[in-house]
């Protein structure tokens, strides 16, 4: 009884296991219950601010590095070169590019999909596509470059920067020497300036030295003459003196002439 019975267990566990199976196969097109997806012919949607592959649109880039500065783990590699006066055109936004970049690479084997890169990019260029289908054999191969320029360009850009940079360089001295020659010339010429005049204030004639008059005190009168100018004040005085009575006198004259007059009048008018 219990080598047919452990055949019934077994026939029973089987079809039990079974049943999951032949469920599945009877719901085959018509998307119900669990399924699995025919990668790669159909694809998921991915989910909204999901975080996928890196893409960086180059002609919006000014290479400003706040990308590579933000990134944790340094996947973001920028090399630029010093662009000419109107090489590079505006972005779309309108902010300028005066910065060629020859190298702009991001490593997706070292990212750690933060997306902490994509918020500092002042133009927006930087950005996280729903591509998630970038599997490689190779571990380089996951290093995606973004630069537009091939290796010649580089070269040739980088020379014409050099020798840019030698012209501004040599003007900027031309410019230093021009302007310290025209510090020393002025210099120069206060010099010769301070010169003259104090050799002008050297032979310049002293002024005479006259020596000051002494002061003449008044001699002290004798006796003699201060008796003389006594005597004199005496005269002096009985004659203004006698001056004034003669004034006095001629007033009262025309007085007494009236009066005599008024006195003649009456007397003939009483005859």
């Amino acid at each position: 009884m219990s080598y047919f019975g452990d055949i019934a267990k077994a026939v029973s566990t089987i079809s039990t296991g079974m049943k999951i199976t032949f469920a599945h196969f009877k719901n085959v097109g018509k998307n119900k219950g669990t399924f699995t997806t025919q990668y790669p012919k159909e694809t998921l949607t991915a989910p909204a601010f999901s975080r996928q592959q890196l893409h960086n649109n180059i002609d919006d880039c000014i290479g400003c590095k706040k990308c590579a500065m933000a990134c944790p783990v340094d996947c973001i590699d920028i090399v630029t070169v010093k662009a000419g006066a109107d090489e590079l055109s505006d972005c779309s936004d309108g902010t300028k590019r005066r910065l060629h970049l020859t190298v702009y690479d991001i490593d997706m084997a070292k990212c750690m999909f933060c997306g902490l890169c994509t918020y500092p990019c002042p133009t927006h260029c930087l950005t996280i596509n729903d591509d998630h289908n970038f599997i490689k054999f190779e571990r380089s191969e996951l290093k995606y470059k973004f630069s537009a320029y091939s290796p010649e360009d580089v070269v040739r850009i980088e020379k014409e920067a050099a020798e840019r940079e030698v012209i501004a360089k040599a003007e900027k001295a031309a410019k230093a020497k021009a302007k310290a020659e025209a510090a020393a010339k002025k210099k120069a010429a206060e010099v010769a300036k301070a010169k003259a005049e104090a050799e002008k204030v050297e032979t310049a004639p002293e002024p005479e030295k006259t020596e000051p008059k002494a002061k003449t005190e008044p001699v002290a009168k004798t006796q003699v003459e201060q008796v003389v100018e006594v005597k004199k004040e005496e005269v002096k005085l009985p004659v203004a003196e006698a001056k004034e009575n003669e004034a006095k006198a001629e007033e009262i004259k025309p007085t007494e002439d009236a009066s005599k007059e008024a006195n003649s009048d009456n007397e003939t008018k009483e005859s």
